[in-house]
């Protein structure tokens, strides 16, 4: 066998999905290619992994962004029963499952360049530089995903930057591993019981005596199975078209725009999520819809004024009748949710105008139907108490 060879690994039906750290575990099916070919370079085909000028810069920015994915150690694939799911293609030192339908695989215009900060191998593979490059092509802006660091950092680092971290799957989301991986969700099962991810590695990985360097891959992964620890929302893909976000039930459609001239829009749509989407500089086209919450009520009145500072809030009354708000960082970032106020009729509207002040003054209805009032008392952002101004609502 040759030791450069390409390989690429197909599972039977039953076949177990990839752990992080340690690839394909599984019965497989080891399709032996003499020719080591790298998708997205013109199609030219080499016997021998690149060395000189290339490989150097390629593997001088992965040191210096750091170790970017699992496979820190050399992962051995053995025959196993385990079903943790199956794996749709495998390709070793090939970005081919990400960038060609043809065995499987996708075709998500990954090309493997190293553009800005995407970081990759001789093969255009690295985890961290593919999530990346799917999140810009989301809309997702450059100070959301720069910097992020390796794999197992990209969920506190995004909690830092205001992007919701949780458990739940959705399209569009990064699949994040404490073992220094992450992958893009591309389906969910509608009990979540399943997902649907692609994905890229550098790293090194052992079959029948072989070293390869990478893989891309193709693969579903059911839960209790090698199962993410994480999902970070930078911008959810929902199911449902822009249009569908509910309103007929006495929901709105709520706009503002921030200093820098961007344009939000945000509703509630019927899985109950909060999404919103952005028009930069009020021009150009809009970015996808993303996810900035959920355990919102169909009917949800959103408000989203703008201080004379330039800073963009949106507040919302959720389905357990806690007042939330978020607003939008100066570098484009959303806050994390904070509670405004408990106990507020869901569904009711609320009002908070900008004062020239510079403050919010908010205006709702709580469950006892009593008019309240609150109020910002600083440029902090510190409230006033709620006083009750009417009756009888």
């Amino acid at each position: 066998m040759l030791p450069t060879a390409r390989l690429r690994a197909t599972t039977r039906q039953a076949a177990s999905a990839e752990v992080p750290g340690q690839h394909d575990r599984g019965t497989m099916r080891i399709q032996r290619r003499q020719t080591l070919k790298r998708n997205g370079s013109a199609g030219r085909g080499r016997t021998e992994p690149r060395t000189g000028t290339g490989r150097r810069l390629a593997t001088g920015l992965l040191a210096a962004f750091g170790t970017a994915c699992a496979s820190l150690g050399i992962a051995t694939v053995t025959a196993s029963t385990a079903t943790a799911g199956t794996i749709h293609c495998r390709a070793y030192e090939s970005i081919s499952c990400i960038s060609s339908t043809a065995d499987g695989g996708l075709d998500t215009g990954y090309r493997g360049v190293v553009e800005s900060t995407y970081l990759v191998d001789d093969y255009g593979n690295n985890c961290t530089n593919y999530a990346a490059y799917r999140l810009r092509r989301n809309g997702v802006p450059g100070s959301m995903w720069q910097g992020l660091g390796n794999a197992d950092r990209w969920d506190d680092v995004a909690r830092d930057r205001g992007v919701p971290v949780d458990g739940e799957p959705a399209v569009g989301a990064i699949a994040q591993w404490d073992s220094q991986h992450v992958s893009y969700v591309e389906e969910v099962a509608s009990d979540g019981s399943w997902i649907k991810v692609s994905e890229s590695s550098y790293g090194p990985i052992t079959i029948d005596g072989s070293t390869y360097r990478s893989s891309s891959g193709y693969k579903t992964i059911t839960q209790g199975t090698d199962w993410p620890d994480n999902f970070i929302h930078f911008a959810d893909q929902t199911d449902e078209e822009p249009a569908r976000p509910v309103t007929s039930a006495g929901g709105t459609i709520a706009t503002g725009v921030t200093s820098g001239g961007t344009l939000y829009m945000a509703t509630v749509n019927a899985r109950g999520h909060m999404v919103r989407r952005y028009l930069a500089n009020g021009k150009g086209t809009w970015s996808t819809w993303a996810t900035i919450g959920k355990g919102f009520a169909k009917g949800t009145h959103i408000s989203m004024p703008t201080l004379a500072s330039g800073r963009l809030y949106l507040m919302a009354i959720d389905a357990t009748g806690q007042m939330k708000r978020r607003y939008v960082k100066s570098n484009g970032a959303w806050s994390t949710w904070a509670i405004v106020g408990r106990n507020f009729r869901v569904g009711t509207e609320i009002n908070t105008p900008a004062l020239a002040s510079q403050n919010l003054y908010s205006v709702t209805v709580t469950k006892a139907g009593k008019l309240v009032r609150r109020y910002q008392t600083n440029s902090r952002g510190d409230w006033s108490t709620w006083a009750t101004i009417g009756g009888g609502f």
